[in-house]
């Protein structure tokens, strides 16, 4: 159904290291006090089998992404399970946001950027070790590692703020053990760095095209950076990387009647960067149980009503493929991740649960763009909204009349109003909304509260908007137990002083 790192792991290594001759190498890692001892780092093959690791960790990642991304967006709505995931979760959509709350882990992030980073630093040591492996090569290994360490940190800035900046890999001498948080500037300087040197280096394709869904490609880093310069206010820059996207020809948006087929089967042609999962081998994971239960357990998570006055009739997006039984219920479960059709008969089972994650694909580049045009300049707001009837038109609804001296309030709430039809629970409408509502020092920040309000009881909304008002209150706490561990971590100001 879907490349698998194991079978990446397999054609790399048969392209650049004979001596690996198992696919397992690229899910096996050493353990990683090992990693740093020259008896390790002597050929190319040991490089590939960190980087693939790296690859993987990042793939474990998905529910840190789902949960930082969607569970303060007012999207959806606490299921009757009574998991730990299920009640932490909960607690955080309803705003009661502790410090002991285990989805505040960043643990296995920094784990994924540690192993970039082992890569980082001991790749240019096997050049000079191993005659059959060349600068050329290792520039492009080093790409993809640095546009992992580049994801894993975009997101941590996104949902934290600012967070330590590590760049030496662990164990190592120089690294310190205890380090400090750093600004959100100086974070984001290191991932555009790191994107500017993969974007050099990385591969236009690797000749498969399962391949090029889960590696770092120039699409996936071009991709990433509309998104970074996007957030920076930087519109030039991601008009640019945008436009590098669309006219390579690699992408396109999926015919509607195919729309569930991208995550149906993923690594389609809308497709431009997915964390792969293929129960065949062994790699799984919780999104159908999350969005639409099983037999023995309700959904954890439920689309809110709200969400179902969006979706217009003839929307293709909406019943039996975003979400299923909207007709029955006003808090249907999710289907995309669970649906491999239009009928409840056609679904995974929890056990064979294996969706892609999907980072980036052409609906989204498209719909960056015309966020950009539209920040740049009033006067391309109307370019703007011709790019957003492209993805209305793919959906099957009725394109939007062009109006003259719309404003950019009028502007921004059709956009996020159709950013949160096309991504339902990919992880964006929290970092879509945050990232309106800072542009130009949080002038916009009235617009995240009232949409946000729309989906808290009247008897609670004074409270939560008064929260509102404070943006440090957008972004999450440090886990406590990183703070207990490391002196040197300070909590996030908003909730420093709730204590």
């Amino acid at each position: 159904m879907k490349s698998t790192y194991r079978r990446l792991a397999l054609g790399l290594a048969m392209a650049v290291a004979a001596g690996l001759s198992s696919c397992s190498s690229w899910l096996e890692l050493k353990p990683e006090n090992n990693l740093i001892k020259e008896e390790y780092w002597n050929k190319k093959g040991d490089v590939v089998s960190v980087l693939s690791s790296s690859y993987r960790d990042l793939r474990e990642n998905y529910s840190s992404f789902l949960v930082w991304g969607e569970a303060r967006g007012g999207s959806f709505y606490q299921g009757l399970s009574n998991a730990l995931f299920t009640v932490n979760m909960g607690r955080i959509m309803d705003g009661n946001i502790e410090t002991i709350n285990g989805l505040l882990s960043w643990g296995q992030v920094y784990s994924s950027i540690n192993l970039a980073n082992t890569v980082i630093k001991f790749t240019p040591e096997v050049v000079t070790k191993d005659a059959s492996f060349d600068q050329v090569q290792a520039d492009e290994l080093l790409a993809e590692a640095r546009y992992i360490r580049a994801l894993n940190y975009f997101y941590l800035v996104k949902t934290f703020g600012e967070v330590p900046l590590v760049l030496e890999p662990s164990d190592t001498d120089q690294v310190d053990i205890y380090p400090a948080k750093s600004t959100e500037a100086e974070v984001m300087d290191q991932i555009v760095e790191d994107l500017v040197f993969a974007e050099r280096y990385a591969l236009e394709t690797f000749g498969r095209d399962d391949y090029d869904k889960g590696r770092a490609t120039k699409g996936a880093v071009r991709a990433l950076q509309a998104e970074v310069y996007l957030w920076k206010e930087d519109y030039a820059s991601c008009l640019v990387a945008c436009e590098k996207v669309i006219t390579s020809g690699k992408y396109g948006l999926l015919p509607k009647d195919e729309w569930l087929e991208i995550f149906a089967t993923g690594n389609t042609n809308e497709g431009i960067f997915e964390l792969q999962f293929d129960y065949r081998e062994n790699q799984t994971n919780l999104l159908t149980l999350i969005f639409t239960g099983s037999n023995n357990a309700p959904p954890r998570l439920l689309l809110h009503g709200n969400m179902l006055d969006l979706f217009e009739p003839t929307d293709i997006r909406g019943e039996g493929r975003t979400f299923i039984g909207g007709e029955d219920s006003d808090t249907p479960p999710i289907w995309k991740y669970t649906g491999l059709g239009t009928d409840e008969e056609s679904s995974r089972d929890t056990d064979k649960s294996d969706a892609n994650w999907i980072v980036h694909r052409y609906a989204d580049v498209l719909l960056m763009k015309a966020e950009a045009l539209a920040a740049q300049n009033d006067a391309q707001i109307p370019d703007a909204l011709e790019i957003l009837n492209t993805i209305r038109e793919r959906a099957g609804v009725e394109a939007f009349a062009p109006q003259e001296n719309m404003t950019q309030k009028q502007w921004i709430t059709l956009l996020l109003e159709e950013r949160a039809r096309e991504f339902v629970a990919e992880g964006k409408r929290w970092f879509d909304l945050l990232r309106i509502a800072k542009r130009g020092n949080y002038a916009n920040k009235d617009i995240l509260i009232d949409i946000l309000m729309e989906g808290v009881p009247a008897g609670e909304r004074q409270k939560v908007r008064n929260k509102l008002q404070d943006p440090m209150s957008y972004y999450l706490p440090i886990y406590q137990k990183e703070i207990d561990y490391n002196r040197n971590l300070k909590q996030n100001p908003y909730y420093d002083t709730q204590n």
